[in-house]
């Protein structure tokens, strides 16, 4: 057993790996690490208890990495990263005039034009002012006028 080990160790690590693929969580690439880990160790000479000692290590290191670099990418706490919750509070410009009765009009924001529905302002606002976008409503951005 002891002059194989290292190919159960390295058999283990290609399971693994091919069990991430099935996953995505990059959680289960940890242990395939730490089997590899074993089986070098294993190649080396080492006794189990070591090698178990490397699997335990080396995959406790590997779960600390996915996760430092998990929390790097996550988006931070300030709201979404894509999507059109980005839009909010954002400035536009208006395209087309913004009536608040009839509720018509285009604002362009970020190079794509939006049919806009003008909030908290009674009088319209004709093409070339800026507006803030406050909220949305299906595929409309609800918009207020900028202070001057």
């Amino acid at each position: 057993m002891t002059e194989t080990a290292w190919f159960w160790w390295a058999a283990a690590a290609v399971g693994l790996a091919i069990a991430e693929i099935f996953t995505g969580t990059f959680f289960v690439i940890c242990f395939a690490a730490g089997a590899m880990g074993a089986a070098v160790a294993s190649l080396l000479g080492a006794g189990l208890p070591v090698q178990l000692v490397v699997f335990m290590l080396v995959s406790l290191a590997s779960v600390y990495g996915v996760w430092r670099w998990q929390k790097a990418g996550a988006p931070d706490k300030s709201g979404a990263t894509t999507g059109p919750d980005t839009l909010l509070g954002r400035k536009a410009l208006v395209i087309e005039r913004l009536d608040p009765v009839s509720e018509t009009g285009v604002v362009r924001i970020a190079g794509t034009d939006w049919r806009g529905v003008l909030k908290g302002s009674a009088e319209a606002i004709g093409p070339g002012a800026h507006v803030r976008v406050v909220g949305m409503d299906g595929n409309r951005l609800l918009v207020e006028p900028l202070e001057p």
